[in-house]
């Protein structure tokens, strides 16, 4: 993959990351008005599980950027050799 094609790749992972930012921001709003407790709680468990899951993804894009970087240093030392 070339560094344009990584950087590509990435972007898509930010932005696919951000619809579902989008729902949980509505979830936690209707939440609000929601008059039913059960559904209140589910909203609670859902988010829950929302945000360990965007941890996960938000260490997964920062390792995929911590290796692009270190491939595009690689590869800047072996032009630089040349």
């Amino acid at each position: 993959m070339t560094p344009d094609e990584q950087q590509t790749y990435i972007e898509s992972m930010r932005k696919r990351r951000l619809a579902p930012v989008e729902a949980y921001k509505l979830a936690q709003a209707s939440k609000q008005i929601a008059a039913d407790a059960k559904t209140q709680a589910r909203i609670d468990v859902e988010c829950a599980k929302f945000d360990k899951q965007a941890a996960v993804a938000d260490k997964a894009i920062a390792k995929l950027e911590e290796i692009a970087v270190k491939l595009t240093t690689l590869r800047l030392m072996i032009e630089s050799e040349i």
